[in-house]
Order: structure tokens, then sequence, then C-alpha cells
């Protein structure tokens, strides 16, 4: 699902650029977490500057891995790019997941970033893996990483995040980013319980977020892919049936979509 994945460069691009004091690589965190439960993923080598100066990320040489002796025949033999698992060099499975991704500037790194390689990475294989993950766990333990590095970073509700990423937006003038996370949040409520789906329309968060929508008049843009796709005036009139939603659902969508609604039912929009 590249929506989510697409999301999440944007949240971290905006963020990046605020000029506000926040935890982001907290921010960070809740972003990857939330992009993880769509069968997605942060992608770490589209955004990688960013998230290693905010220190979500780490960059360590692979001869670093705490099981690098007992595996250096496979560590040695790495090229280009690569997920590393929990057992290193055996396949992938739910008991075995990836726990880190190693790449070698020399035959990698631009084809990720589209950047020239940091001198001080240059000629090294290196093992990128976040904080909170279990790798990041291990290299605390050996006292690889001390002091705020060594802190796990928190989880923030993600429309807690989206909200901060909005107004960022917002202020940046980027209309674009407003419009995809406009619909794009509103899949938090496919993990609510129905009878903690219609209380989302008192959440500051997401109220906040609809404002900005409303205010910068995102709602127009319809970015008509997967979870950023818009509905459609029929939607309305048929309380979403083709989306094969509930009535906690239905309640929801009708509020939250209302300016698009508006804007429908306007002159502005009949006489396009």
């Amino acid at each position: 699902m590249h929506e989510f994945e697409a999301g999440a460069d944007m949240a971290v691009t905006a963020l990046d650029k605020s000029n506000d004091t926040m935890d982001l690589r907290s921010m960070y965190y809740s972003v990857a977490k939330f992009t993880g439960q769509w069968d997605a993923s942060l992608q770490h080598f589209h955004i990688l500057a960013l998230l290693l100066k905010h220190r979500f990320t780490y960059a360590f040489p692979v001869q670093e891995h705490p099981d690098y002796t007992q595996h250096k025949a496979y560590f040695d033999g790495l090229t280009g790019y690569e997920g590393i698992n929990r057992v290193p060099g055996e396949e992938w499975d739910r008991e075995n997941p990836q726990v880190a991704m190693y790449c070698n500037p020399s035959e990698a790194w631009n084809n990720y970033t589209g950047t020239d390689v940091p001198e001080h990475l240059r000629n090294t294989g290196m093992l990128y893996f976040d904080a909170g993950s279990e790798l990041w766990q291990r290299f605390v333990d050996a006292g690889k990483l001390t002091g705020a590095d060594a802190v796990p970073p928190k989880e923030i509700p993600i429309e807690e995040v989206i909200a901060e990423v909005v107004t960022a937006a917002q202020q940046q003038g980027d209309v674009d980013i407003i419009s995809f996370w406009y619909p794009l949040i509103t899949t938090i409520a496919a993990f609510e319980a129905p009878e903690k789906i219609i209380p989302l329309k008192q959440n500051p968060y997401l109220i906040r977020i609809r404002e900005i929508a409303t205010a910068t008049e995102a709602y127009k843009k319809n970015n008509d892919y997967g979870a950023t796709r818009l509905p459609s005036p029929d939607d309305f009139k048929s309380n979403f049936l083709e989306w094969g939603v509930g009535e906690e659902l239905n309640d929801l969508f009708q509020w939250w979509y209302q300016p698009l609604r508006q804007w429908y039912e306007s002159p502005e929009y009949t006489h396009q």
C-alpha cells in the first residue's frame, strides 16, 4: 500500500522543515509504526539523511553487528542493499524477521538516496537500524549507544503527529501534503471498535487536521490512489454504500468530509 509509504516520506520531510522544537525522533517512530500496520514500511533510503539527522536511524559499520564474528562469512559477502534478519543469513519468516538493513555505499547508496556518499561513510558497508528496534536494544546493552541515544522513543498517537505535519505544511505553503493526509488519516478508524469510532469527532488532533484542510481548501485535491481517494458526490448520497462501511464509519465520514460535500453542492463545483 504505497500511499502509506509516500505519506510517511511527506510527514518526515515536513516535520524536519518545521521550526518547532518537537521530539522528531519519537514522531518518526510513530509514523514508522503506523506505516507498518498497512503491509508497508518506512522507505529509509528515500529520506535517510533526515532519519540519521534526528537520530531515529543509526548507521554502524557492519563489523559492529553483535553477531559479526559468528556470521563473518555472511557479513563479509554482503553487497549492494540487503535486509538483515534476526538470525543473519537465514531465511525470513515470522520467527526470523528483518531487524536491520545493509547498504554498501559504493554500490547502492546513490540508487536509494540520489546523493553522493558522505565522506565518513565511503568504502564502508553500513548497517542501519531504528531507535526502539531489537537491534538498537542490543547496541544499547553493549554500550555502543549511550545517553539520549539509549533512551527509547515514545509512541505518540499518529493523529497527534499528523496534526503537527499538516500544521507545518500549512506554514510551508504545501497544500499537497495536507490533501494527501486529509483522507489518509481516517484509516485510524479501521483499528477502532465500533463504539470508539463516533467519539473520534471530538478528537482535538483530528479536529485540527480537518480545520486546516478546510482553511487551505486541500479537500478539493483528490490524489485518487488507494486510501487517499476522496468520496464522490454519489458516495455521500448513498451513505458510502459502495465503501462497505457501517453506521459508525458513515457518521464519521459524513462529518469528516462535510467541507468536500459542501463544495460538491456549491455553484463553483457545479459549473466546472
